[in-house]
């Protein structure tokens, strides 16, 4: 599972313990935040094939049970995704997927995410104001924190999901997430446009679509274009497309582990996530 700018592995949670009791889960931080440090020395230019590779190279260093994989790609991590399946080296398998780095991907879910550089309802600028009032950094973060957490989800499903809410800004706050990591993931995703390059992915590679109308991070219209460059992909389906960025938040965890681990099954798909 490959997350997001500024996300850590906590954020899958309790997804991620609904989907782990149907199939063997992998969550894996991004190099320098959460968990994961940079290496000794870094002075690579932070890059999103750079990021993929990682999560490549973790999967790799597990041992054989996790030579055969399938791939759930939220936001940046959608069009990590994305550019680890159109690589140079992301050979079509002749038993359907691709091989990349000695791991065999089956199939690939990509979940509110983009081409590109996003559109969506998000600017940085917007916090200025908000953070300028804190009386102390403390506070700034928080305030700050409580604004991004603000655009994952719609203004309807927060008045009535305050204590979520509330869990979920906590969990930002007690995670380590370092400003000058994001800065540099948000950097790493500037130059990126994979959209001339989907048709790629080939026919034999099943890939889903995750994607709610109430997103305000990724607008909804930028899966169209996913949709249009990866002609086979399909959209996952829900009891209603009003959701918003922070999409396994709404409606039930059992609900999104049940319906994506439905399709990692179709005709037979057995590998990891």
């Amino acid at each position: 599972m490959i997350t997001g700018l500024s996300a850590t592995m906590e954020d899958w949670y309790p997804f991620a313990t609904e989907l782990g009791k149907r199939r063997t889960v992998l969550l894996v931080d991004h190099r320098g935040i959460g968990e994961s440090q940079a290496p000794p020395h870094w002075d690579e230019d932070l890059s999103l094939e750079l990021m993929g590779r990682d999560v490549l190279r973790v999967v790799g260093s597990l041992g054989p049970q996790f030579k055969r994989i399938n791939l759930l790609g939220w936001s940046m991590g959608g069009l990590i995704t994305q550019v680890l399946l159109t690589l140079d080296d992301a050979k079509p398998s002749s038993e359907g997927g691709i091989d990349l780095m000695g791991i065999h991907i089956s199939r690939a879910v990509l979940a509110a995410t983009m081409t590109k550089m996003p559109r969506g309802d998000f600017h940085p600028k917007k916090m200025e104001p908000r953070a300028s009032q804190a009386s102390s950094r403390q506070e700034g973060k928080r305030i700050i924190t409580t604004t991004m957490m603000e655009y994952q989800y719609d203004p309807t499903f927060l008045s009535s999901n305050d204590a979520l809410f509330q869990s979920r800004i906590q969990t930002a706050l007690d995670s380590r997430r370092p400003q000058s990591i994001i800065l540099l993931q948000s950097g790493a995703i500037a130059p990126v446009n994979v959209g001339g390059v989907l048709e790629r992915v080939p026919a034999s590679l099943p890939v889903l679509i995750i994607h709610g109308k109430l997103d305000r991070m990724v607008a909804f219209s930028e899966s169209d274009l996913i949709q249009k460059g990866i002609k086979h992909a399909k959209r996952i389906p829900t009891p209603s497309d009003q959701y918003g960025h922070f999409w396994h938040d709404y409606f039930s965890p059992e609900f999104w582990a049940e319906s994506i681990d439905k399709f990692l099954n179709e005709r037979g798909a057995q590998a990891k996530l």
